[in-house]
């Protein structure tokens, strides 16, 4: 979540030679599902209660 880019440096940058960087989509929606990862994880943690995310 803080650090994006360099997730994109070990998984893609090798691939490429020169300066090559993520774009800016990519951060945002790695920041993005870093979030509702965290904040799922949390309320797993608090409410000690799966059931309702996996209910379908």
């Amino acid at each position: 979540m803080f650090f994006p880019s360099f997730g994109w440096y070990l998984r893609e940058g090798w691939k490429v030679d020169g300066d090559s960087e993520p774009s800016d989509a990519y951060i945002f929606w790695s920041r993005f599902g870093a979030t509702i990862a965290i904040l799922l994880g949390l309320y797993v943690l608090i409410t000690r209660n799966i059931g309702p995310i996996f209910k379908y």
